[in-house]
């Protein structure tokens, strides 16, 4: 491959990642875990801060599709916590469930991205190794993954970003098996979990996007008009963890007077979140609002 943009996608395993680096590296963009789904749906620990950081690159979020929930469950979720102004998000379609059958994992996932499809540019990841856990794909894009050997040792090996030009420069697009994705795939994850560069301790997921930057930001905008995630009117409970206490305010952002403050471990219902910049902001059954993410630190999480 010689005309493509290079994307990582990473999660709060990652732990801290020079950014710095990666740009340097000629990295285009990042696609950041939006929620993990262990025990239930919450935040990707990082998100927050790496979303922040991610400012400088072409960024979206990727969501864990759960297939313990509805359909319409992971939607509201999905609507809750995407990014305001943000108009393309992945949808990560690998997690098995037992008994789940084929058809049912197709109904479901079908009235999701119906749902997502009309607000956001939305594309599918997997592989073909999960194709027949959904019985009818949805009708969408797909980032697909496939794993050439060159781009997948046996173990982890290091690399500099011109031993991973080197590499790629011997891939060919499409991936060889992209004739058995149920739609056009439009990024490629060539590597999972092997490579280490530089800019971060520990390996990280590699893709590649066919054309230009400028390629792949049209591709992520829907229409060009930025997005604002609907309101779901759903509680979710999260616990202060700034000290000693946290301030409420009424209304989203610092401008707004303090009403009261939740002192450390306090837990408390909201009902949507907003970002503001790179602040996320919740609002409280109350009307009023906290700050879960400011100045890069996170004051409060959710905990269910």
């Amino acid at each position: 491959m010689n005309n493509y943009t290079l994307v990582l996608d990473v999660w709060e395993g990652q732990l801290e990642i020079d950014e710095a680096a990666l740009f340097a590296g000629g990295v285009g963009g990042l696609v950041i875990r939006l929620n993990d789904m262990s025990g239930g749906h919450h935040m990707d620990a990082g998100f927050s801060k790496q979303w922040a950081e991610a400012e400088g690159f072409l960024r979206w979020p990727y969501f864990v599709y759960n297939p313990w929930v509805t359909g319409k469950d992971n939607y509201d979720w999905l609507a809750m916590h995407m990014p305001n102004l943000c108009p393309a998000v992945a949808i990560d379609v690998e997690v098995r469930k037992s008994g789940y059958s084929a058809a049912v994992y197709a109904g479901q996932l079908g009235d999701f991205m119906e749902r997502v499809q009309k607000i956001w540019r939305a594309h599918i990841y997997t592989g073909e190794w999960f194709l027949a856990e959904v019985s009818i794909w949805p009708k969408a894009e797909f980032w697909w993954a496939q794993y050439p050997y060159s781009m997948y040792p046996d173990s982890r090996i290091t690399l500099s970003w011109d031993e991973l030009r080197t590499k790629i420069g011997k891939l060919t697009w499409p991936p060889i098996n992209a004739n058995k994705a149920p739609g056009a795939v439009r990024m490629w994850q060539c590597s999972g979990d092997r490579i280490i560069l530089p800019g971060s301790s520990r390996a990280m997921d590699i893709n590649v996007f066919p054309g230009t930057a400028a390629d792949l930001e049209a591709w992520l905008v829907l229409d060009g008009t930025p997005v604002i995630p609907p309101t779901v009117n759903k509680n979710r409970t999260v616990k202060i963890i700034a000290f000693p206490w946290l301030r409420v305010r009424a209304g989203a952002g610092t401008i707004y007077k303090v009403v009261r403050v939740l002192v450390y471990g306090t837990k408390a219902q909201v009902l949507e979140t907003r970002y503001i910049g790179t602040e996320l902001w919740a609002r409280l059954v109350d009307g009023n609002w906290i700050a879960l993410f400011y100045a890069g630190q996170s004051l409060a999480v959710f905990v269910d």
